[in-house]
């Protein structure tokens, strides 16, 4: 009798405990896992290092950066990529804004791709001029893209938790290749507006002999690139993997030159250019979406562009980037204007993928060292 009571009890006693872990579970009174997600220390991470990437311009802020392997690649792609001075200009505001694309881990180091936009307003010192699309400017907004590769594993320090960045590889924008196919493509029929912007104007005496306006071509790659469309092409075109090409073919049929006709079978000619082919509303002829054969048409069929030192190169003039310089071009984007400051002109340039805008051109070339540029220069 009493070992049955006994039993009893302790089944009592069990079935009380298992409610009672039930009911605390359910109702989330167990403390919460100290433990960092890693998605947030990853965010964590990144978001720092665009920080310190933003006050290595400051002289003050500088000072406080860490000297490891952080702080230096903060400075190496902040201040040290900055060429304003040099151009005769002064930065009065720099923000640096980050996103994480992906991350995958391997032991002890996480790879990361990360975009890090910096966005910088700089202002004209005595005896230096910003001309930008036919006119002289106050400042100069620019705002550039970049896709970075984060090497990043934990600080050496003894008992250290904390991550680090240990190497940043910059990607370098590449062009289409030559039969890719849109991942996306308008409805014609629907769209009358063609996502073109009112604020955009025709200027006299700025269009050459074939019709092309280059103050228009300018404007239309200004506003294509500003912070309201960086993320997003205009709604009339193919959108492709890659547009650096597709943007600057756009901005020149804007800008008035004209198309030509091409078909499935004509389309890898070098002499043909449009952005739709007859008979494929996902296909453009290469001249259109590929850097080389962009170049190879403007410099030889478009009547428009003769061929020009980069560094003479002004508004309307177009610039292709050799990133390795081994006689292939792999990045096309707009001169819209340029940089003048006592007997130098340092053009500036408007771009897509990644999305560039109002960028001297020295500020890429610094960070691309050893690349050569292929400069075409509107032809009046």
């Amino acid at each position: 009798m009493i070992k049955k009571r006994c039993k009893t009890n302790i089944v009592k006693s069990v079935l009380v405990i298992a409610c009672t872990l039930f009911i605390v579970l359910s109702s989330g009174f167990l403390p919460k896992a100290t433990a960092v997600p890693l998605d947030d220390e990853i965010n964590k991470v990144v978001a720092l290092y665009g920080q310190q990437i933003q006050d290595s311009y400051s002289m003050i802020k500088s000072r406080s950066l860490p000297s490891d392997s952080q702080g230096m690649l903060a400075r190496k792609n902040g201040i040290e990529s900055d060429t304003s001075a040099e151009q005769g200009m002064d930065n009065s505001n720099v923000r640096v804004s980050t996103n994480v694309v992906s991350s995958t881990v391997s032991s002890s180091t996480k790879t990361i791709v990360a975009d890090i936009t910096t966005s910088i307003t700089a202002v004209p010192k005595p005896g230096a001029v910003i001309h930008i699309a036919g006119e002289n400017r106050d400042s100069l907004e620019s705002s550039y893209t970049e896709r970075h590769v984060l090497t990043v594993k934990q600080k050496s320090e003894a008992g250290a938790k904390e991550l680090a960045i240990t190497q940043d590889v910059i990607e370098e924008p590449t062009t289409d290749e030559t039969d890719a196919e849109a991942v996306s493509f308008p409805d014609r029929q629907k769209n009358d507006s063609f996502g073109f912007s009112p604020r955009l104007q025709t200027y006299g005496g700025s269009a050459n002999s074939v019709g092309l306006d280059y103050i228009k071509m300018a404007q239309y790659a200004e506003l294509w690139t500003d912070p309201a469309h960086a993320n997003t092409m205009n709604p009339k075109y193919p959108v492709y993997d890659q547009n650096c090409a597709n943007f600057v073919s756009q901005a020149l049929e804007y800008g008035g030159l004209g198309t030509t006709s091409a078909n499935m079978a004509n389309k890898n000619d070098e002499n043909r250019w449009t952005g739709w082919i007859w008979g494929s509303w996902k296909a453009s002829t290469r001249t259109w979406h590929n850097a080389e054969m962009n170049y190879r048409y403007m410099a030889n069929h478009s009547k428009s562009f003769y061929r020009s030192d980069i560094r003479y190169t002004a508004g309307g003039g177009l610039a292709y980037a050799d990133w390795h310089n081994n006689g292939q071009i792999d990045h096309a984007m707009v001169v819209v204007g340029y940089i003048g400051y006592g007997s130098e002109l340092g053009p500036v340039v408007c771009g897509k993928t990644n999305n560039s805008h109002d960028v001297p051109l020295a500020q890429i070339t610094r960070r691309h060292p050893g690349m050569r540029w292929h400069g075409l220069q509107w032809r009046y």
